[in-house]
């Protein structure tokens, strides 16, 4: 059997896809591949978008954050300066 196989196997293989996958059934799969691989593509840029639009938040909450950190140590150390030298 298995001899049978080796010597008819690529032989009756391509009679089978010429029968059963003509010319249009690669071009049909072809255009298949195509809009996989263009959703694909799509699909990737909506990430790299989503992503980017996440670390440009983090970005600027951080920023926000420590200005906000900074203007109350300063205020903090105003008062402190205004209630030690002023008051006393």
């Amino acid at each position: 059997m298995g001899m049978v196989e080796g010597a008819l196997g690529e032989a009756v293989g391509q009679l089978y896809v010429e029968r059963f996958f003509g010319g249009e059934a690669k071009t049909k799969a072809l255009a298949v591949v195509e809009a996989v691989r263009a959703a694909l593509e799509q699909r990737l840029q909506e990430v790299f978008r989503k992503k980017l639009y996440i670390y440009i938040y983090i970005y600027i909450y951080i920023y926000i954050y420590t200005h906000i950190c900074i203007c109350i140590y300063i205020y903090i150390y105003i008062y402190i300066y205004i209630h030690i030298y002023v008051y006393v």
